[in-house]
């Protein structure tokens, strides 16, 4: 029996080989690398960027097309195709044979039967799984390397390792028939320590295995995948096509790499050798995925480190730059430094796996004296420092008395700042006719920016005729220029002469001027004091005989008049009786033809006769007493 795959397993999620390969932390990054089609005889190739995976953990992903291969001649002609990672300076085509140490990668393979890639005849499926896709961490090694998540005990004994392009033979199933020679692949790699490592491989969304327990409609080893050695922090993703006897053609499509890249860097000015006189740019470029910071300094007539140093951010030096992690830029006057040559020393700070990175520059400075400038703003400022709008600086340049004069194709002449903050930095330069270039800086202060309020106060609700009640103050946000007390208003009032939602305005104004409102309703409400006898107020049940009239009484602390009731009410619904609760025999009852409303002046109580229905009998209800205030008073009731 051929040790071919009897792929029958079940489906295995990205997820799962995530969970079992938790990489380093590190800040990763994904690189499209588009397509790779390989044909011929022998062709190879690698990608330049440098990988790390002792920074973070490395996905490799692409589609593998093999519908270029050539199966004819009965094994006379024959071909196989890698991609993978492997540690810098190594081959793009078996890096190690017969041995590991340099990475890991797919390997592929196919059936060496004669024309295997033809249809199977239809209704009679044959065994020719056409497509070997495994990996390897040492050319010419075969299955037996899966040694994850243990070493299989019959490495032929595979799932998800052979691939039938159509149909489906008696060892497969429709996992991996059809697959019409196309292949999704995703690698996943990941670093124990420097040098070693483990890696899996997803195809067609389906995870590798073993079977071990005899049953082949069950994977008992997955995912499998392997470790490999190395030098996890440089590796490289290479491909490689070696066949012979016809021409054969395969394509990776799709590439794409999410990892941590090894950063790169340049010096961008000055130039090696160039001659700079007055302003003087430091500049330089980086590439990182988790940029981090920047160690500097100008150094006179050497490179070498905290000696001569004359600017930068080292030897007690603190002096201005820019550094967002991939750009970073000094500017400094060298018309007082010593003439002769210098060295500008570039060193971002790296994360762990990184490689150190210290780049040198040698210039020459010259002495010269640069344009000045004398800078106004408009609009101008407040009498507290401050713009609401954006500020237009003229810069005002004058070259010494003598110079050249200014070069004005040359100069900033004005500057329009759309920022918001305090104390902005803005920077200009200008050169003279001679090219000596002057800096200047000016600060400019903008806020355009209302301040914003925060929730309402908390306040109320307040009783009907309880005065003026005070509410606030309002927290509110005018973080930029800051609030200007005087002129806002962050604490109020609410006038209780009457019951309803009462709306009080807070205002506030910031030290640019920006000013805002906020408006926040508080409820007044009647003096409530609860329900008088006959009634009693729940959780008591009020026991009454259905279909008679019950004087519901109560008291506003005073004649509020008749038109107390909101819309519809009072009004009742049915309840359930709860029978442990307490209850009460109402002691009185009136005859009326319907429900009504009364006030009576000497007991300052309301009286609302409820004319009850007969049909109530044996129920319990609820009575809702809602006030044109807003609020709602309750009280339940048991019909005899």
């Amino acid at each position: 029996m051929k040790t071919w795959s009897r792929v029958l397993g079940v489906v295995a999620v990205l997820a799962l080989i995530f969970s079992i390969s938790a990489g380093i932390a590190g800040a990763s990054t994904t690189k499209d690398y588009g397509d790779v089609t390989l044909t011929g005889g022998f062709q190879t190739g690698h990608f330049p960027d440098v990988w790390s995976l002792a920074a973070c953990d490395m996905t490799v992903s692409f589609t593998y097309d093999a519908n270029g291969l050539e199966d004819a001649f009965g094994g006379n002609a024959h071909a196989w195709a890698e991609l993978g990672v492997r540690a810098v300076n190594y081959g793009d085509f078996n890096p190690t044979w017969q041995a590991e140490g340099a990475g890991v990668w797919l390997a592929t393979d196919y059936d060496w039967t004669v024309n295997t890639f033809d249809p199977d005849p239809v209704g009679f499926p044959t065994l020719d799984l056409d497509d070997k896709l495994i990996l390897q961490k040492g050319g010419g090694w075969g299955e037996g390397s899966y040694n994850l998540p243990s070493t299989p005990p019959a490495p032929g004994n595979n799932h998800r390792v052979w691939w039938d392009r159509d149909g489906v033979d008696p060892w497969q199933n429709g996992e991996t028939a059809n697959t019409n020679g196309l292949y999704d692949v995703v690698i996943t790699l990941h670093a124990n320590n420097a040098t070693s490592g483990t890696a899996y491989m997803n195809i067609r969304t389906l995870d590798q295995g073993f079977e071990t327990d005899g049953n082949w409609n069950t994977i008992e080893l997955t995912p499998a995948g392997m470790t490999f050695t190395g030098n996890m922090a440089h590796m490289q993703v290479f491909y490689g096509l070696y066949g012979y006897g016809a021409t054969h053609t395969v394509a990776f499509e799709d590439i794409a790499v999410t990892g941590c890249l090894q950063p790169a860097g340049v010096i961008t000015s000055p130039g090696e050798g160039e001659v700079v006189f007055g302003m003087a740019d430091f500049g330089a470029t980086y590439s990182d995925d988790d940029p981090s910071g920047v160690q500097w300094g100008v150094r006179y007539n050497t490179c070498a480190a905290a000696t001569n140093t004359v600017w930068g951010n080292v030897d007690g030096h603190n002096d201005p730059f820019t550094w967002d992690g991939s750009a970073f830029l000094s500017q400094a006057d060298t018309s007082s430094w010593v003439p002769g040559p210098y060295c500008f020393v570039f060193n971002p700070t790296e994360g762990p796996g990184e490689d150190d990175m210290r780049l040198t520059r040698w210039f020459e400075v010259m002495e010269v004296i640069p344009p000045t400038a004398s800078p106004t703003q408009d609009p101008e400022a407040n009498a507290k420092g401050w713009n609401n709008t954006d500020v237009t600086i003229t810069w005002n340049w004058a070259d010494e008395e003598g110079g050249s004069g200014i070069d004005e194709e040359n100069c900033t002449m004005e500057t329009l700042v759309t920022d918001e903050g305090e104390d902005i930095e803005v920077t200009a330069t200008c050169s003279d006719l001679d090219g000596n270039e002057g800096e200047a800086t000016y600060y400019v202060s903008i806020d355009k920016t209302a301040p914003t309020f925060g929730d309402c106060p908390e306040g109320g609700p307040f009783d009907l005729n309880t005065g003026l009640q005070p509410v606030g103050p309002i927290t509110v946000n005018a973080d930029i220029s800051g609030l200007d007390g005087g002129s806002s208003t962050l604490s109020g009032s609410v006038d209780t002469s009457s019951v309803g939602w009462k709306a009080v305005l807070f205002t506030a104004t910031d030290n640019a001027g920006n000013p805002t409102t906020k408006t926040c309703s508080y409820q007044v409400i009647y003096n409530w004091n609860g329900f008088f006898r006959p009634v009693d107020n729940r959780p008591i049940f009020n026991v009454a005989k259905a279909g008679s009239a019950i004087p519901v009484k109560f008291s506003l602390s005073g004649n509020q008049g008749l038109n107390i009731f909101a819309e519809g009410y009072p009004q009742s619904i049915g309840i359930s009786c709860d029978t442990g609760a307490p209850s009460d025999g109402i002691e009185e009852t009136l005859t009326a033809g319907g429900s009504s409303l009364s006030y009576d002046p000497i007991a300052d109580q309301y009286v609302y006769v409820w004319k009850t229905l007969k049909s109530w009998a044996g129920t319990c209800r609820q009575l809702e007493v809602k006030l044109i205030d807003g609020t709602s008073h309750y009280a339940n009731f048991q019909f005899k």
